[in-house]
């Protein structure tokens, strides 16, 4: 799937190892121009695979019958998977060697949405974790993981500066050197599934203020829009304090000149600015 998850490692594999083929996972709910390949997102991995000289297929389900044929014809010692949309079938991950990069600390946040999660509990550790693939979802056994501290309010973007080469680089590791796999533990635990269009996240009658701020800060607007500007506006949140307002936990006031929405115990600032999308 087109973005920094896919190409960051994509990048370091390829400087250490030959990329013999490109699968890209097209989602379920992707809308046709993205589906079909009629925007520059969609064309991201297209782009990398002409700069490898590596044959590139779309696969829009992981059940697609001419897969094992397309993989066979290349002929890979190894898979390696990274924010890959589809679940692939015992006819792959048995016949290849298939690994999977997942950004979280595996067996917590499994699922495609492992940051949101992440924020929304406010986890001050977060990490990569490299796995074997088998027919569930993040639940291979576990051959190498690497954490990384998620700092107070750093924004999705911000970490991802920060950790994405950390991830590529453990992959890479893997492959060079070669380790035991250790099973999962088997405890059943919270799934970091999608956002629903329009779900509402934050407690405003139980969450301290610097949660409600980590969280508004590292994931909106880009996964969910918690507060209502309007049509036209979306918040930018620049800072918190932990001074009353005197008006009810998520209702919006001023002070000072600057926008705030109000905690339990203090204050979250934000600006507002034109909704570009």
């Amino acid at each position: 799937m087109p973005g920094r998850f896919s190409t960051t490692p994509l990048r370091v594999l390829a400087a250490r190892h030959q990329v013999v083929g490109i699968v890209d996972g097209i989602p379920r709910r992707a809308d046709l121009f993205y589906r079909w390949g009629l925007s520059a997102r969609a064309l991201n991995l297209w782009m990398w695979s002409q700069s490898y000289l590596a044959p590139y297929r779309k696969l829009r389900t992981g059940q697609d019958p001419g897969l094992v044929s397309w993989l066979a014809e290349r002929k890979p010692d190894v898979l390696c998977v990274a924010n890959f949309p589809h679940l692939l079938p015992p006819a792959v991950f048995e016949r290849w060697p298939t690994l999977n990069l997942h950004p979280s600390l595996l067996p917590r946040w499994r699922g495609a949405y492992p940051w949101f999660w992440m924020y929304h509990a406010m986890d001050a550790e977060g990490g990569w974790t490299v796995h074997r693939i088998d027919a569930g979802e993040d639940t291979g056994p576990i051959l190498a993981q690497e954490s990384y501290p998620v700092p107070l309010g750093s924004t999705v973007t911000e970490l991802g500066d920060r950790t994405l080469e950390q991830g590529g680089n453990l992959f890479a590791d893997v492959l060079d050197h070669p380790r035991e796999a250790t099973p999962q533990p088997a405890q059943k635990l919270p799934r970091a599934r999608r956002p629903r269009p329009g779900e509402k996240f934050v407690d405003w009658d139980e969450w301290p203020t610097r949660r409600v701020y980590h969280f508004l800060r590292g994931v909106c607007p880009l996964w969910v829009r918690e507060l209502d500007l309007g049509p036209l506006f979306e918040p930018e949140f620049t800072g918190f304090d932990e001074q009353p307002s005197g008006l009810a936990p998520g209702r919006f006031g001023r002070h000072g000149g600057r926008r705030f929405v109000a905690c339990r115990d203090g204050r979250v600032f934000f600006k507002q600015r034109l909704r570009l999308g």
